[in-house]
């Protein structure tokens, strides 16, 4: 079999990797500003508690950031004001404390989220490269089947393949007999989901099957050559989302042309 080339870096890899850099940085900056913050808080609380009237924030550094302006927010008190505005000018730093933290929260989440999807964009560039390299249709199979597990997070599914005469059969199964995986093979809206070639997931796939999370047709040069059907997730994948589609998209072209291009058997008869 002529030798393929790796697939490129996945679409999006560099702008993912650039959102990275910048929200690292910016959750950097906020985290400074947070201690700021605190620290001003604990000053006007102190000079509250032994009476005395005078607060002066610290000067934020510049940062570039836009987090929430403080628009009619009320004037920290000056030198000289009373308790009721030192009380006034703590409420106004906890308020900003709290807006800050909640955008510094948001920006974490977003960070983790993209940490995660670079990681799963690098493992698929493995598996893409692995499907390609693979010297025949039982090592298309393991790869299909390891990039379900580590890649969609489910060791539930099963995998058909079509027949040379036609119809699905069960080439590979997880935690389905037999019998259920020929049940998911001889399904018509199954089949014909499959036929119509294009990706079901969610509650469209629960109507073609209960339990059903995706139903993945591989087609590639307007070929279909079966369908990756997964069923439960594991327990630390609460559920399918846009990247997984993406995810999803590539394993199922790729994989039915690894397929394509793959002998049955070993060059050696093994």
């Amino acid at each position: 079999m002529a030798a393929l080339k790796p697939p490129a870096a996945p679409p999006g890899h560099e702008a993912m990797a650039a959102r990275h850099q910048e929200l690292t940085s910016v959750s950097s900056r906020l985290a400074e500003m947070v201690a700021m913050l605190r620290q001003s808080r604990e000053a006007v609380a102190s000079r509250h508690a032994d009476g005395a009237a005078s607060l002066t924030p610290p000067p934020m550094a510049a940062s570039g950031l836009q987090v929430v302006p403080p628009s009619a927010a009320p004037e920290p008190p000056r030198a000289g004001a009373g308790p009721a505005q030192a009380g006034a000018g703590e409420a106004l730093l906890q308020d900003r404390l709290e807006t800050i933290e909640q955008v510094n929260r948001t920006i974490r989440d977003e960070l983790l989220s993209l940490q995660g999807q670079m990681a799963q964009a690098a493992a698929l560039y493995v598996t893409l490269r692995r499907l390609h390299e693979a010297g025949t249709r039982v090592e298309v199979l393991d790869g299909l089947q390891e990039s379900i597990i580590n890649m969609l997070g489910s060791e539930d599914f099963v995998i058909l393949i079509a027949g040379p005469r036609g119809g699905l059969a069960a080439a590979r199964t997880m935690q389905r007999s037999s019998e259920q995986a020929n049940l998911v093979a001889s399904d018509p809206r199954v089949q014909a989901a499959i036929a119509r070639g294009a990706l079901t997931t969610g509650a469209a796939a629960s109507t073609l099957m209960p339990g059903l999370n995706a139903l993945i047709p591989l087609v590639a040069r307007g070929r279909s050559i079966g369908a990756m059907a997964v069923f439960q997730l594991l327990q630390q994948k609460e559920a399918l989302g846009a990247f997984d589609e993406e995810i999803m998209g590539l394993l199922a072209l790729h994989g039915a042309l690894a397929w394509m291009g793959a002998p049955e058997k070993a060059a050696d008869g093994a």
